[in-house]
């Protein structure tokens, strides 16, 4: 069977890596798409396609962000968003390999930065690799008990282990630490509803919704959740 031109399009791109050719095959497979919307060869088709084009704007996003460190004031707010989002982006593209290694270089020439070995702890386990990561947060503690996301990862290395009441017991040290940082309180809710203490959980997801509320942020995912949990308690009681 010859091939069509959206096949030898796709063929090019993966040779050359020219976005042109990839743009043409999912313009073209999309026309197709419309002609005959449930074909399962299409519809294959046209989501690898577009499974690619997320790769190239994923790759993008890292160039970008590694562009955006390298000259970023280290004292600036963005400084720490920077680093999150690269964190996040490389872990999308399967390359937690590659930020593990940035970190931990990062490390060697900032020592003393609490930030650092945040940034190395939470790119072992997005690796799965918990063991590493207690390591590097048991090590930033010692220099800095106090530091909010260092106890908060600390936390998120005790649920992974298992250890649940240790996890909720160190974000909520971290959530004391900076009632700014609202991520340990997140973390508590979902770890509450998870283990079905349905009552905490509500208590949990008040405050988050209060916090939201004080700084003027949208609250209806967090009031779902509140209702949700909130059923589920209703649920659980009528059972006893």
């Amino acid at each position: 069977m010859a091939k069509d031109r959206r096949t030898e399009l796709a063929e090019k791109w993966e040779v050359t890596g020219d976005e042109r050719y990839l743009d043409e095959a999912l313009k073209l497979t999309c026309e197709a798409l419309e002609k005959d919307p449930t074909n399962p060869d299409i519809l294959h088709s046209y989501g690898w396609l577009n499974q690619c084009k997320g790769m190239v704007y994923l790759r993008r996003a890292a160039d970008f962000l590694t562009q955006g460190l390298e000259n970023a004031d280290r004292d600036s707010w963005v400084y720490g968003k920077l680093n999150a989002q690269l964190i996040s982006v490389r872990d999308s593209l399967k390359q937690n390999h590659i930020s593990v290694e940035f970190y931990k270089k990062k490390l060697s020439e900032f020592p003393d930065d609490p930030r650092i070995y945040s940034f190395l702890a939470q790119c072992y386990l997005r690796a799965d690799q918990v063991l590493e990561a207690k390591k590097v947060v048991e090590a930033g503690l010692k220099l800095h008990s106090r530091h909010p996301t260092l106890n908060f990862i600390a936390g998120s290395v005790a649920a992974r282990e298992g250890n649940t009441d240790q996890a909720l017991t160190l974000w909520e040290h971290a959530s004391q630490l900076d009632p700014e940082f609202i991520d340990p309180r997140f973390s508590r809710a979902h770890l509450l509803e998870e283990g079905h203490r349905f009552e905490e959980c509500v208590s949990e997801w008040k405050l988050v919704q209060d916090w939201l509320e004080k700084r003027g942020w949208l609250t209806d995912h967090v009031t779902a959740a509140l209702r949700r949990v909130e059923d589920k308690l209703k649920g659980s009681n009528t059972t006893k």
